[in-house]
């Protein structure tokens, strides 16, 4: 699959499991995953997993709070 921004090859597996509200909030909340690790297993960006969790209206935690120290 090629990039559609730059154009190069992209040969991560991408998966739409992100959308969906339950997957995301166990993955985010439930196991406190971080963005970037629920973004690498789906192929794609933090910043789409951060949009994707305002969307659903799923609260987010502050910036650089690491996950499982804190109660959201």
């Amino acid at each position: 699959m090629k990039c559609s921004k730059c154009g190069q090859d992209d040969n991560r597996e991408r998966t739409d499991l992100y959308k969906g509200e339950a997957w995301l909030h166990e993955q985010y909340v439930t196991n406190r995953r971080s963005m970037d690790s629920i973004a690498l297993e789906c192929g794609v960006t933090p910043m789409t997993i951060n949009n994707w969790l305002k969307r659903l209206k799923i609260s987010t935690r502050g910036r650089g709070v690491r996950s499982g120290l804190f109660d959201i």
